[in-house]
């Protein structure tokens, strides 16, 4: 009766809403244009409404679960499932089993969806770190090729007035002589320099070099640990071996360079307030 009900209020186009336990409406609900399955979230752990309308879904009555919890007498609710149908039975159970695995289906997609998430934050900083490195090699590569033609520019002009004084020479000997001679002063002067920063590096080493302090050599990239100092002479630890060098040959690790400027620093503020 509630079947051919439903089907009369189907054929005439009208709206409503039907609420109903009969699995049979469920069913022709399911396979009939113009009607559409509809339920009321319930979560059947806690036994609550969830007040959520879920559109597309049969719903179940949760009958023998509620009535189980809610402390019926086995008995009676042993009694109760003898008098559904069978096929009542089962279909209830099948509802059951898909709202479970309904929820773990939502948990598994807004687990992917966070996954997904931080993968595509992962793929952006990669991207942005790539960009970030190719950028400052192309500022390199361009910062070498600038000074590869300066340089190339310099040597140009340079020989462009060799050639010019030479042409215009009658003394060739004294041409030479003049070239030569700024050769010397020009590899004088970058020899001063090196001298310059030899000294500085010694001065430094006299002052902070002591015992326990870590120290590389000037051209190597092992770290060792002074001993003692002597004079000029320091005894260093690299690992098993143990060396002497000189103050000229040491380099302070970077790490214990910064603790002394600091230092050096506090020490000077100290004596300005002083003052």
């Amino acid at each position: 009766m509630a079947e051919s009900i439903l089907e009369d209020l189907n054929y005439k186009k009208s709206v409503g809403i039907i609420t109903t336990h009969y699995m049979n409406l469920k069913v022709l609900a399911d396979k009939t244009k113009g009607i559409i399955n509809g339920s009321m979230a319930f979560d059947s752990k806690k036994l609550i409404p969830l007040f959520r309308l879920e559109v597309g879904k049969p719903g179940s009555s949760y009958t023998f679960v509620v009535a189980e919890r809610s402390g019926l007498p086995p008995s009676v609710i042993h009694r109760a499932r003898k008098k559904v149908q069978k096929n009542n039975l089962l279909l209830e159970e099948l509802l059951n089993k898909v709202e479970h695995e309904k929820a773990e289906v939502a948990r598994l997609i807004q687990v992917n969806s966070s996954q997904e998430k931080k993968l595509n934050e992962l793929v952006n900083k990669y991207e942005k770190n790539v960009a970030h490195q190719e950028h400052k090699i192309e500022q390199n590569e361009e910062r070498v090729r600038q000074k590869e033609l300066r340089i190339s520019k310099q040597l140009e002009d340079k020989f462009t007035r060799f050639v010019k004084d030479w042409k215009e020479a009658k003394n060739k000997k004294a041409v030479l002589d003049k070239y030569n001679t700024k050769l010397q002063a020009r590899r004088n002067e970058l020899s001063q320099k090196d001298l310059f920063k030899q000294e500085e590096l010694i001065a430094y080493n006299r002052i902070h070099l002591k015992k326990g302090v870590m120290v590389k050599l000037k051209n190597g990239a092992v770290v060792g640990k002074v001993e003692s100092v002597k004079d000029d002479k320091v005894v260093v630890i690299f690992g098993n071996v143990k060396t002497t060098s000189d103050l000229k040959s040491l380099m302070i690790e970077e790490k214990n360079r910064k603790i002394k400027r600091k230092k050096d620093t506090t020490s000077n503020q100290e004596g300005n307030n002083k003052d």
